[in-house]
């Protein structure tokens, strides 16, 4: 029989953490389940919701908000001796034929990590569907757009670049030599991934394996964690891991603006042969997501979000980022 412990970080989002653990109700019975209120208690309904549904809990109120890196360190360090852990956010929930397509792969010996897409639930605001659509796009998310759109129709070998900590089982055994981040306030989990591949685990990734997750509904919202992106992304490129070339391209973008103080008109064919790229695309995702109303600001944030990420990366590069004690 397989064992799993669900393992969910959550800080004052009851409303959308109700719909996550209602949906975990596919799960074996036995499945344990790890729920971090990160620095705050938790809202009782949920607790009473909890103890009601699911026969093994353990509910972890901190005293002060942990790094994410930190929070999931102390579930895992909390968790019992399950074969599984299954990473999942707070404002995500699966999909209704999740266990049948996880229980597929989770028992066969040669996976180690599996993982799938994060699709855009129906019920989202119209700012939040054009975030979910600009995500899923290679022009404005480069290699990790397969995080946020299915790509392919089979199981197939991941990096760190398919998988994401909201959509994420790891057979418990890994973390006997690796743990997250606690300096990280973002991406921890793409630096985990990392190590686990130079370690040669079996990681995997399959397109049915979804799950529904809530975006952030304000612009400034979306910027500051795309900054934070950035700059993670560019410390974790300090630590020597293998990483794609293409984590460098937001960043010359950025310093491409420069080049208008040089040469204007080179710079100003640039910029309508991007925009011109970018509208296409724009209208195309949002045709493809059923969502085309959302063109407009798709392409503005196609455009926001890059620019963002690599300030965000080049400030990585200037800055320093103490380390975890």
């Amino acid at each position: 029989m397989i064992s799993v412990s669900v393992i969910i970080i959550t800080q004052a989002r009851a409303e959308l953490l109700m719909k996550c653990l209602s949906s975990l109700l596919q799960l074996p019975k036995e499945s344990e389940l790890i729920l971090v209120s990160n620095g705050e208690a938790i809202d009782e309904k949920i607790r009473e919701y909890v103890e009601q549904s699911f026969s093994k809990t353990k509910i972890i109120e901190t005293q002060e908000v942990l790094s994410p890196g930190e929070a999931r360190n102390l579930a895992i360090k909390e968790s019992s001796d399950s074969e599984w852990l299954l990473f999942l956010d707070d404002d995500a929930y699966l999909s209704p034929s999740y266990w049948e397509v996880a229980q597929r792969y989770i028992t066969q010996k040669e996976t180690d990590v599996l993982g799938g897409p994060d699709m855009a639930p129906s019920d989202m605001g119209y700012f939040s569907k054009a975030v979910a659509t600009v995500l899923t796009s290679p022009f404005c998310t480069g290699l990790t757009f397969s995080r946020h759109f299915p790509l392919g129709k089979k199981i197939q070998f991941a990096s760190e670049e398919n998988l994401t900590s909201a959509n994420l089982w790891v057979r418990k055994k890994l973390f006997e030599s690796v743990e997250f981040p606690t300096h990280y306030k973002r991406g921890e989990e793409s630096l985990v991934l990392a190590k686990f591949a130079e370690m040669g685990f079996g990681m995997f990734y399959h397109p049915k394996l979804r799950i529904y997750h809530y975006r952030r509904n304000s612009l400034s919202a979306v910027l500051k964690i795309n900054f934070k992106g950035g700059y993670y992304r560019s410390q974790m490129m300090k630590e020597k891991i293998d990483l794609s070339w293409s984590y460098y391209l937001p960043s010359a973008f950025v310093l491409l603006h420069f080049s208008a103080f040089y040469d204007f008109k080179t710079f100003l064919e640039l910029v309508i042969i991007y925009l011109s790229l970018i509208a296409c695309i724009s209208l195309g995702i949002s045709q493809r997501q059923g969502n085309f109303a959302a063109a407009p600001v798709v392409f503005i944030l196609h455009y926001l979000i890059v620019v963002t990420y690599g300030l965000g990366f080049l400030w990585g590069r200037l800055h320093k980022l103490p380390k975890s004690s």
